[in-house]
């Protein structure tokens, strides 16, 4: 084989394996390119689940917050209901203290009006 037509040979197994490097060099790079944009948007989907659970953690301590509030507000009410009722009980038995010596004077006073009438009566007679 004369040389000429080695080197064209050589040159021809040459250019198929640049075409063939160069080849598997864009796979490579879109490969590459593929992760890179996979990186990307997983790194994306991280930051917008951090911050959904900055978020939720946020509103978590603020339910936390609002039902601490909500017990001292029922401790409170529970407490007022308990002095009103003390405060009721106080004032049913005072009504009925009062009521008894009402009473007490309108039957003294009815027996000083029988008396009196009996006297009456006993002049009359």
């Amino acid at each position: 084989m004369p040389m000429y037509q080695n080197t064209a040979a050589t040159a021809e197994e040459l250019t198929a394996t640049a075409q063939s490097t160069s080849d598997a060099a864009g796979e490579v790079a879109t490969a590459v390119t593929n992760i890179a944009d996979g990186a990307a948007s997983q790194a994306e989907d991280t930051q917008a689940a951090a911050a959904s659970v900055e978020t939720a953690n946020r509103l978590l301590e603020e339910m936390i917050s609002t039902l601490a509030e909500l017990d001292t507000a029922t401790d409170t009410i529970d407490n007022c209901k308990n002095d009103g009722n003390t405060t009721l009980k106080d004032l049913v038995k005072a009504l009925q203290m009062k009521i008894i010596r009402y009473l007490i004077k309108l039957v003294l006073l009815l027996l000083r009006q029988v008396r009196l009438q009996r006297r009456y009566l006993t002049l009359l007679r």
